[in-house]
């Protein structure tokens, strides 16, 4: 196994776990977003196709977007210290006490500080 990561390491991987999980979750929309535009009644056949189109490419977008994210040699990183950290330890009960959600904006937060004591010290 490689070296042990740092908090700071954990956080980011969770920040980026949980960024896959609302990327997963806004394409749960993908089907009923393709199929409005042709059940809306008084729709153009034009203005329906317009909207089909638009839908469609959004999700086909969206599915490129995620599968570039979930191959990213980051997350793959992240899965293979996944799998050798359950295959040493099994013993999922200490997840438990992990938040789920909130690691994307405590991350973001901690950017915003970093730039933030950058521009302090430029200034």
């Amino acid at each position: 196994m490689e070296q042990q990561w740092t908090e700071e390491q954990y956080e980011a991987a969770l920040a980026k776990l949980e960024a896959l999980t609302d990327q997963l979750t806004a394409l749960r929309t993908t089907i009923p977003a393709i199929i409005s535009p042709l059940t809306r009644p008084a729709t153009s056949k034009p203005a329906a196709f317009a909207g089909l189109k638009k839908a469609a490419t959004g999700a086909v977008i969206g599915v490129q977007d995620l599968r570039r994210e979930w191959l990213s040699d980051g997350v793959q990183e992240i899965l293979k210290r996944g799998r050798e950290s359950y295959e040493k330890d099994g013993d999922l009960g200490k997840a438990a006490e992990v938040p789920v959600w909130g690691w994307v904006k405590e991350k973001d937060e901690e950017e915003q500080g970093e730039v933030k004591k950058e521009s302090d010290v430029a200034g």
